[in-house]
């Protein structure tokens, strides 16, 4: 077993331990939650190539336990697909007052150092415990279409095989959601579209101003005009992955694939999409971004399976909000010293219009 300290929190520590054995305290949650959701997240398939690998099962993957003085608060399964490339495809992060929360990693070689920091200067172990549903990425690493492996990070090679629209097939119901949710993303592009919940058209905003002016600016321009490109679109299926409720899309520009979206169903409650955008128009910042909505009237039931309520904004968003929302965040390659000057009393959202000027002042883009 080894463990890591802080100097500013010596009482924290992150320690590595193999599965747990039988007895163990945590034994038994443990292996519910890899058999309920980290399964849920990639298919049968993938697990059995990487117990294949690591010469182990799935239940055998090792897990990074935090703590705080003695106190068990975060669980973290560790993924290792071969000896040179580690991923950690799903976290689980536990705090006995409030409830569990659930968020999805992709950390790629190299995890460790910057992972470390960030979740050790991170006030959730501090036991504010006042966001702990976290998406996480190397801000070296670039989430794009064309890269040798998946999004969770657990395979190098390529997965983007798109599908002409006569080689889809979905069931009646699939097809009518799917159906609702391409009319949704066909609508972002239309400046009539004005969402009623103001931090979605406040991260509206924020987005077009990432891309820059319209006249300079062909996404930008696809995005802004009132009838939407009809390459920018043309949404296809890159893979159908064999777990039922999980899809891999990509949004096309031109021909050009500029961002993936998967779309996650769990437990028939709660749907999410998450987005990596390919920031080839700005050489000033290169690599990508990612833009996490959550789609539906959840309920506050289903709603605590991806986010950890507490005192965060979401419960009055769900509480004034009925109808289908969208929720933005947006991790920006500067993630990590945004999630430290977060965790020192800094802004704590990134669509917030001085958290994003100081972002592309630091990357030194134009404000």
């Amino acid at each position: 077993m080894s463990a890591l300290s802080s100097e500013t929190n010596p009482d924290f520590r992150l320690r590595l331990f193999q599965a747990p054995p039988e007895g163990h305290p945590i034994h038994a949650e443990w292996s519910r939650f890899c058999e309920d959701h980290l399964l849920h997240l990639c298919d049968e398939q993938i697990w059995q190539e990487s117990a294949v690998r690591t010469r182990t099962d799935y239940r055998d993957f090792r897990i990074w336990a935090g703590y705080n003085k003695t106190q068990l608060v975060g669980v973290v399964p560790q993924v290792l697909v071969d000896r040179s490339f580690a991923g950690l495809p799903a976290t689980r992060w536990e705090f006995p007052e409030q409830g569990v929360a659930f968020g999805s990693m992709a950390i790629l070689p190299n995890f460790q150092a910057p992972f470390l920091t960030a979740m050790q200067n991170h006030p959730a172990f501090w036991g504010k415990a006042n966001l702990v549903s976290l998406t996480l990425r190397n801000p070296a690493a670039t989430l794009l279409p064309d890269l040798s492996g998946s999004f969770l990070g657990l395979r190098r090679r390529s997965l983007i095989k798109p599908l002409s629209p006569d080689q889809l097939t979905f069931t009646p119901q699939r097809r009518r959601w799917l159906s609702k949710t391409e009319k949704r993303l066909s609508r972002w592009g239309s400046p009539s579209f004005r969402p009623a919940n103001e931090t979605f058209q406040n991260a509206w905003n924020m987005l077009l101003d990432i891309y820059g002016d319209s006249r300079k600016n062909q996404l930008s321009r696809s995005l802004t005009t009132h009838q939407p490109s009809r390459d920018f679109y043309q949404i296809l299926l890159a893979r159908a992955w064999q777990e039922e409720r999980t899809e891999v899309r990509v949004l096309y520009l031109d021909d050009l694939p500029i961002a993936t979206i998967w779309w996650i169903c769990r437990d028939r409650e709660a749907y999410g999409v998450q987005m990596a955008f390919r920031e080839k128009y700005s050489s000033a910042s290169p690599g990508s971004f990612l833009l996490y909505a959550s789609i539906r009237d959840l309920g506050e039931a289903g709603f605590q399976r991806l986010h950890l309520l507490g005192n965060h904004p979401y419960k009055q968003l769900l509480d004034s909000e009925a109808e289908e929302y969208l929720d933005f965040f947006l991790f920006r390659p500067g993630f990590y010293g945004w999630l430290l000057k977060k965790a020192a009393g800094f802004s704590p959202y990134p669509f917030q219009k001085k958290s994003l000027l100081l972002n592309r002042e630091e990357q030194g883009l134009p404000v």
